[in-house]
């Protein structure tokens, strides 16, 4: 499971340098144009970022936002290529979760709508 993680981080951060290489050169006047190399600089980092994550760290979610957690069911698994990573990403995932005994209503998947 890590060479997944270590493949997929790999391509999202290889997409994320080809894209800005390519809003920098070859898009930088289409994307000025439109008003869009903002955006655009922003979906790359983004990319970027992401992909160096997946390589330190990867995460499967088993449970979502107001599922019901019997006692020993997953909630996380965590892949990680060294020890201090696996500690890191352990305690803040631990620290980003809320337990309540009352059922929890799931948040709406589109927040806003932007134009």
């Amino acid at each position: 499971m890590t060479n997944l993680f270590t493949a997929m981080g790999s391509i999202l951060a290889f997409a994320g340098v080809l894209s800005r290489s390519l809003s920098a050169h070859a898009l930088l006047q289409l994307l000025e144009d439109r008003g869009k190399l903002d955006n655009f600089n922003l979906a790359a980092d983004y990319l970027l970022f992401h992909g160096l994550a997946l390589i330190g760290v990867g995460i499967l979610c088993h449970a979502k936002i107001g599922d019901h957690l019997a006692a020993g069911k997953k909630l996380f698994t965590i892949h990680a290529n060294d020890q201090a990573k696996l500690e890191t990403a352990r305690a803040r995932l631990l620290a980003a979760v809320r337990w309540s005994d009352e059922p929890v209503e799931r948040p709406a998947h589109t927040l806003k709508i932007i134009e």
